[in-house]
């Protein structure tokens, strides 16, 4: 593997933490401790390909950012594939009980607009198991979610791997 080969170990952490993050129970550590979790292992199969003793903050950054891109297509691929086969999905589930709760809030009658292109989603799903625009709400959402904690969690193996490659 070249020195700066950051997709292959990116790609295998990606794939994992996409996969897992798709588990019911899971997916509720997935964006805090599974995605850091996943680039702290991209760092370290990047540390091993490489043979190097320190790893710079760029080859860290770039290897985050790549795991969370992966995660995030991965999980929704993995979630849309489970909605095409089940016709329903968490936010079908949840939706009822959550407007009910907006609805205490009496928040006006933008949050009454949103809450039809939710219902019109949920519908969708219900009917065929794929909404479009639902598919790319969690999409770019696990991008800018999974994206940070990614980088966040290759950045702290940067410096315990760094860390460690000094003491010895």
């Amino acid at each position: 593997m070249k020195q700066n080969n950051y997709f292959l170990p990116s790609l295998l952490a990606g794939f994992s933490a996409g996969v897992l993050s798709s588990v019911p129970g899971i997916k509720s550590l997935s964006c805090c401790l599974l995605i850091p979790i996943a680039a702290f292992f991209a760092i370290y199969l990047f540390r091993k390909a490489t043979q190097s003793a320190n790893i710079l903050f760029s080859q860290a950054a770039l290897t985050g950012i790549l795991t969370g891109i992966f995660a995030a297509f991965f999980n929704t691929a993995f979630e849309t594939l489970m909605a095409l086969i089940t016709h329903t999905n968490e936010f079908v589930e949840t939706l009822p009980q959550t407007e009910i709760a907006i609805k205490e809030l009496n928040l006006g009658p933008i949050f009454d607009a949103t809450f039809e292109i939710m219902k019109q989603m949920s519908r969708e799903i219900r009917e065929t198991g794929f909404s479009f625009f639902f598919t790319i709400g969690i999409l770019i959402s696990n991008l800018i979610v999974y994206t940070v904690f990614a980088f966040i969690g290759a950045v702290v193996a940067r410096l315990y791997f760094n860390k460690r490659s000094e003491n010895i």
